[in-house]
């Protein structure tokens, strides 16, 4: 495995498997609306599960493991996320 370039700050972690994946869209720390990227969205009810802080305003990815816990994944400032609805 190759290593990482000498900037960062890096976070490493043991890998983990998930079995389905949300983006949640945070305004001023409020969540405005929370979509599936898996096909499994009818079998799990999920919300978002953390508190976020007032001064945060981002897109927050997080997915349900196969051992039903539920993990972040990547947090993203605005400017550096895509659009994966659709308008129609």
């Amino acid at each position: 495995m190759a290593e990482p370039p000498d900037h960062g700050p890096w976070v490493a972690t043991e890998p983990v498997e998930f079995v389905a994946e949300w983006r949640a869209y945070v305004v001023a720390g409020k969540v405005l609306g929370v979509f599936c990227y898996s096909d499994f969205e009818q079998e799990y009810s999920l919300e978002f599960p953390w508190k976020i802080p007032e001064t945060v305003t981002a897109a927050i990815d997080f997915g349900i493991t196969v051992n039903r816990g539920i993990l972040p994944v990547e947090v993203n400032d605005p400017y550096a996320i895509g659009w994966y609805g659709s308008l129609s």
